[in-house]
């Protein structure tokens, strides 16, 4: 019996884990089709010649002016996304990038996805049912980056206990993590239990380096 209701609790969840990865990519679909570089540029005082139709370069709005103008912007064609690419900063950026850049924004990609969808009047796509419960936005997210920041610390604390490799191999799956849940290519579920493995490595690795300090 428990494993018939282990197994379907799993099945939901991931009905959950997918209707809500639909959700995000719904949202992000819609922005791209509705909202510009053009617009996030001229929103933030940027103002291209061309109005979008056309390739032109114009000096960074980041890295400040410089005498030959070093960002360019590439219009959509050949099946090719459209795009902003800073030969200085070496960035490339699409809307989304681009607001979250002027933004400065920090913070889970949900909240971007709907800060630019009020900026630019565009209307959030009902949530379906089945993924309401994974919404970064609550209580979930806060005990996500909770444990982001105690990873990162212990495993700052712990890297004399780990080898190279190792030490490296952790902190890549964090930054992978991170990049991922920003970019709604996982859950807050999801992202948590890869987190709570990562912190049973790093105490792995500190009790059997207090274990041999005492041995000794």
């Amino acid at each position: 019996m428990a494993g018939r209701d282990f197994r379907s609790e799993a099945e939901q969840e991931a009905r959950q884990s997918e209707a809500f990865r639909q959700w995000v990519r719904e949202r992000i679909d819609q922005i791209r089709r509705q909202v510009s570089c053009e617009d996030v540029l001229a929103r933030n005082g940027v103002r291209l010649r061309y109005g979008g139709h056309k390739a032109e370069q114009f000096s960074c709005p980041f890295h400040g002016k410089d005498n030959k103008p070093s960002t360019r912007f590439y219009p959509s064609e050949g099946g090719k996304p459209e795009g902003v690419w800073c030969f200085v900063c070496q960035e490339r950026w699409d809307a989304i990038s681009l607001f979250k850049k002027f933004e400065q924004f920090e913070g889970p990609f949900t909240r971007l996805l709907a800060t630019m969808e009020r900026s630019f009047g565009l209307t959030t796509p009902e949530m379906p049912r089945e993924a309401a419960r994974l919404d970064p936005d609550e209580p979930l997210h806060a005990e996500v980056e909770q444990l982001f920041d105690v990873c990162e610390r212990r495993l700052l604390g712990a890297r004399e206990s780990f080898s190279m490799r190792s030490y490296l191999a952790l902190g890549s799956i964090l930054d992978r993590l991170r990049f991922r849940l920003e970019h709604g290519q996982t859950t807050g579920p999801d992202a948590r239990q890869v987190l709570q493995q990562v912190l049973g490595k790093i105490g792995e690795k500190a009790r059997g380096e207090a274990s041999q300090a005492q041995d000794s």
